[in-house]
């Protein structure tokens, strides 16, 4: 896992650092970022920095909880390399 979009009125533009608070099914997960792209009152795209293997294994568990409870097959087991 190398980044996300965001959806955003006011975006920030390309090169920005961020810190962003990422929080999804009961996990929560503070990372910095740096804009990779911008496409103002739309969204931008983060790619992550200096993210540490406790943090990767936390945005796993957080991918992963977005499929609890699917049948095999539908993502249930996702692995990212």
């Amino acid at each position: 896992m190398h980044g996300c979009y965001i959806e955003m009125t006011a975006t920030y533009p390309v090169g920005s650092v961020v810190n962003l608070g990422l929080a999804l099914n009961g996990l929560h997960l503070d990372v910095k970022g740096e804009v990779r792209v911008s496409y103002p009152f739309l969204r931008i795209g983060v790619a992550f920095r200096d993210v540490s293997d406790k943090s990767v294994a936390r945005l796993r568990e957080m991918v992963r909880s977005l499929f609890a409870g699917s049948p095999p097959g539908n993502f249930g087991d996702w692995q990212s390399s």
